[in-house]
């Protein structure tokens, strides 16, 4: 009898101590976010611009200029480090293909910047080609 008296004490502060990440009215509480903006640094204006997270989050920047900085989107189901990115310009669209994110651990909550730019290398075959040379368009993360 005193073991079972016991157990339901430490369960009842158990679960006062560590909280259900509900306010006081019972309503959930949200995380704080992950926002993420887009660094157009390719010297190309994209007409769309779409990035979809692994964790099922997507968000459609719509038209981004060269040299633009689109404003922060909330990645509702958190983001990684990378992303799939679909890029369309007037000569053809430029993607970033993730293979996986296996292994990767999802962003704290915070404000970051996808920063894309052209490279001669990939390693996806998804190029565009702009004049005589093959571009492909890839991604840095930065912590604003």
């Amino acid at each position: 009898m005193n073991r079972i008296v016991f157990a339901a004490a430490v369960a009842a502060l158990s679960s006062f101590a560590c909280g259900t990440g509900a306010d006081d009215d019972g309503t959930e509480t949200a995380a704080a976010p992950v926002e993420i903006r887009l660094d157009n640094d390719t010297g190309r204006d994209f007409s769309e611009v779409t990035v979809v997270h692994g964790t099922g989050s997507s968000f459609g920047y719509g038209a981004l200029g060269a040299s633009e900085t689109s404003d922060y989107a909330t990645a509702e189901r958190g983001a990684f480090r990378y992303a799939y990115v679909n890029a369309a310009t007037d000569i053809g669209r430029y993607v970033v293909q993730p293979i996986d994110y296996v292994g990767e651990a999802t962003l704290t909550a915070g404000r970051y910047t996808y920063r894309l730019y052209r490279t001669n290398t990939s390693t996806t075959p998804d190029s565009v080609v702009d004049g005589d040379a093959f571009f492909y368009l890839a991604l840095e993360l930065r912590e604003d």
